[in-house]
């Protein structure tokens, strides 16, 4: 397991590196008014891609399965189905932002409409890309995999660079978003090229349909907890202050993406185990071992020098925000342990990791709306948040393996011969 993550490791790594190039660019290109608003904007493409994200997790679990058992026409046919109900459901979602298009304006206080009409396009491209990325994830193509997070970041930041220099504004910003994102998803298909081409093999999708409920929930409730600040933030506090939060908010979830590929690799493996009958306690307790690494150490240096990291990054107007990203540095490590038990749920039928993160997703949108009268206040609620679904996430693995020792206990004592009294 150690090889495919820190390969997939160095190219997050490198890709984070530039999505954060690109969001200390913009922040100081844009200004702090239109800064925030592309944060916004990014909020919502990333909830909006949940669905499909959905698509992607289902597809790595059953292409696991199917990969262990020799199946590559099933791994085609569903990979071809995917990708047209995939695109499919970003038509019908880009009409309903058109639908919607002068009430998001009007709530982002937007000064056009072209981000909105950007984000139609952007979405039904995007909508896609999950399908072969969840298809090389189920392969364990991880060098693949890795290219996919190293395109789509560099022409991010490449083409937004571009754009907002020939004067497009939060346009220009979050169309670099869109092309980045088509690049990535060409070369994906690219380097799946043979699985479109082979025959494909039918079989009964039903298990996965009723597989995609407990992956909806779960994958929507953790981008609605790590997403929905930013956007809140827009409509609770001045621009001024929404932009501090953002920043804040964008640097913290550096200890979120950063041990991410950990949770990617571990998905994969854990899923062709579980298949297979084999334990997997083994490679969930190395996992969380290489975020409690990763993302430790990550969050330690925001906690312990805030106001030099957004000096440095974004500039002397940001060091004010420099105690919400002590807490949010620490909120969101918290957050990436609870994606590490949400994946390892998924990939082993338990769904009480679902439910724990489904109540403290509500949670958390409920005190926000409450307790919001500054940036400090608002996150501290994501991170005791975070911490109680970690915390009570990790208790129930323990209750559960601790039950799991004891049947295997009481099956070896029934299995031990006792000679009859005399």
């Amino acid at each position: 397991m150690a090889r495919p993550t820190m390969i997939l490791f160095i190219a997050t790594f490198i890709g984070g590196a530039a999505n954060y190039l690109y969001q200390i660019l913009m922040g100081r290109a844009l200004g702090t008014e239109d800064y925030s608003a592309l944060t916004a904007l990014l909020s919502i493409f990333y909830i909006l891609s949940v669905p499909v994200q959905t698509i992607g997790t289902a597809i790595a679990r059953y292409v696991s399965r199917f990969m262990a058992e020799g199946q590559e026409g099933q791994i085609a046919w569903l990979m071809n189905r995917a990708f047209w109900a995939s695109l499919v459901l970003g038509g019908v979602m880009a009409i309903g932002l058109f639908l919607l298009s002068p009430q998001l304006v009007s709530f982002l206080s937007l000064s056009s409409w072209l981000p909105i009409f950007i984000l139609m396009v952007g979405i039904v491209v995007t909508m896609v890309g999950p399908v072969g990325t969840g298809t090389l994830q189920g392969l364990q193509r991880f060098g693949a995999l890795s290219a996919f997070n190293l395109v789509g970041p560099l022409g991010k930041l490449a083409f937004g660079i571009i754009l907002v220099m020939a004067g497009m504004g939060v346009s220009g910003a979050f169309g670099g978003v869109m092309v980045g994102g088509l690049l990535a998803v060409i070369l994906v298909f690219y380097a799946l090229r043979k699985h479109i081409k082979i025959e494909k093999i039918a079989f009964p999708a039903r298990p996965i349909l009723v597989y995609l409920v407990p992956v909806t929930i779960g994958m929507l409730c953790f981008t609605v907890i790590t997403n929905v600040d930013t956007f809140l933030a827009r409509n609770f506090f001045s621009y001024y202050d929404a932009s501090l939060y953002s920043a804040a908010s964008m640097l913290g979830k550096i200890s979120l993406w950063l041990p991410a590929a950990v949770s990617l690799v571990m998905f994969s493996k854990v899923s062709e185990a579980h298949s297979q009958g084999k334990r997997t306690i083994g490679i969930m307790r190395r996992s969380i071992m290489y975020v409690l690494l990763l993302g430790g150490i990550t969050a330690l240096g925001f906690f312990l020098f805030p106001e030099l990291t957004l000096d440095l990054l974004y500039g002397a107007q940001y060091v004010p925000a420099a105690p919400a990203l002590r807490i949010l540095g620490v909120a969101m490590f918290f957050l990436c342990l609870a994606q590490l038990f949400l994946f390892y749920g998924l990939a082993t039928d338990h769904y009480a990791y679902i439910i724990i993160l489904s109540v403290f997703t509500g949670f958390q949108l409920l005190i926000m709306t409450m307790f919001h009268s500054d940036i400090i206040q608002f996150s501290m609620v994501i991170l005791i948040s975070a911490i109680s679904i970690c915390f009570i996430s990790w208790a129930y693995m323990e209750v559960q393996l601790l039950r799991k020792d004891r049947g295997r206990d009481d099956e070896d004592r029934e299995g031990v011969f006792t000679p009859p009294q005399l």
